[in-house]
């Protein structure tokens, strides 16, 4: 398997919980379009939709190990439609490294956080800015 692959589909789950949700869907689904032109891109849409709502029922009752397959199962699906399109891999790439376009680079690791808090403790976590308006 490809390692953009693996990093897209990582993407594409985490993004599933954020705002940026609408945009990470439409551009799997053009992906899609354009990878597999049967049809499939609209299936690939309620399908995207349903993993949502999974992915969001694992972070609330804090599983990991299905929050990790449903990574594992896109991968797979995006491994197959790449590779019955070699050329989509460029794109692949080009989505995950915007800043560089497609081109050899690797993919770019996606950082993995892990906290645990006890008793009255809070933890903050941000892969980039974080505000925190408490007192």
């Amino acid at each position: 398997m490809e390692p953009v692959t693996l990093a897209l589909a990582t993407a594409l789950v985490g993004a599933m919980v954020t705002d940026g949700w609408q945009h990470a869907r439409s551009a799997a689904v053009d992906l899609w379009r354009r990878g597999r032109p049967d049809g499939e891109a609209e299936s690939v849409a309620l399908q995207l939709t349903d993993t949502r709502a999974r992915v969001l029922a694992a972070r609330e009752c804090h599983d990991a190990d299905a929050e990790h397959t449903v990574v594992t199962d896109w991968a797979a699906l995006l491994h197959r439609v790449a590779s019955q399109n070699p050329t989509l891999v460029d794109e692949l790439r080009g989505l995950l490294l915007p800043e560089s376009g497609a081109g050899t680079a690797e993919p770019k690791a996606s950082p993995a956080m892990e906290a645990r808090a006890t008793g009255h403790a809070r933890v903050y976590q941000a892969g980039r800015d974080i505000n925190v308006g408490e007192r």
